[in-house]
């Protein structure tokens, strides 16, 4: 298994609450949030897409097959599997985060959210 980087962004932390960071190579999730995308029905277009989705003890693992991917634009072989946890994640994906703004965006909201958007749209 390739290495996995866990963010710990202290403000983040803060602003969170009941959401989580959007579309990532593995996202953990509880039944509540998975519920708020629309329950189990809606994991079937997930798994229909390559998305592995994992169930133990009340608790979620999403995870795109094969290495984890950082970047802008994907358009590699497992876009489709991406962008289909994107939409999955969307209404509950925590938007604007405050710490990204400030740490890696200085302030650019608008590149701030082409970034945290990736997987929904096109970019090139």
């Amino acid at each position: 298994m390739p290495p996995l980087d866990v963010s710990t962004n202290g403000a983040t932390r803060l602003e969170i609450g009941g959401r989580c960071r959007g579309a990532r190579w593995m996202v953990l999730l509880d039944d509540a949030l998975v519920e708020r995308a629309g329950g189990e029905e809606e994991l079937v277009g997930l798994r229909a897409a390559g998305v592995v989705a994992a169930s133990a003890r009340g608790r979620w693992r999403l995870q795109v097959p094969g290495s984890p991917f950082a970047g802008w634009v994907h358009d590699g072989p497992t876009a489709a599997q991406y962008g289909a946890m994107a939409r999955f994640l969307e209404p509950m994906t925590l938007f604007d985060d405050l710490a990204l703004q400030r740490a890696r965006f200085a302030g650019n909201a608008d590149l701030l959210d082409r970034y945290e958007r990736r997987f929904l749209h096109e970019l090139h």
